[in-house]
């Protein structure tokens, strides 16, 4: 309630209730109603575009194309959806280096 009274201290009960005539709400529901139409409309479009079924399948995949260390086709034991997406960097850990400090 504190809040409040302090953003309004400043201004005169008049000029509040002159600003907001019924004209004024009415064009600002329909401006607020008709935004959130719009973003409805975008979220259910990017509903509609994404999976929401889980892949529970997991297994080997044997990368054609993609040698390994030897001159065989890869092997990779995670699912990938696209070859880019390949790295081998998921599962390390990055170490810390400490830096040496010399006595001034």
């Amino acid at each position: 309630m504190e809040i409040i009274s302090l953003i309004f201290r400043d201004f005169d009960a008049a000029t509040l209730a002159r600003q907001n005539t019924n004209l004024d709400n009415f064009k600002i529901d329909k401006e607020l109603e008709h935004l959130k139409m719009k973003e409805d409309l975008q979220k259910q479009k990017r509903l509609s575009m994404k999976n929401t079924r889980h892949s529970r399948f997991g297994g080997t995949f044997v990368v054609q194309g993609k040698k390994s260390i030897t001159e065989k086709d890869l092997i990779y034991h995670k699912n990938i959806k696209k070859i880019k997406d390949l790295s081998f960097d998921d599962e390390k850990t990055i170490r810390k280096t400490h830096s040496i400090r010399c006595c001034s």
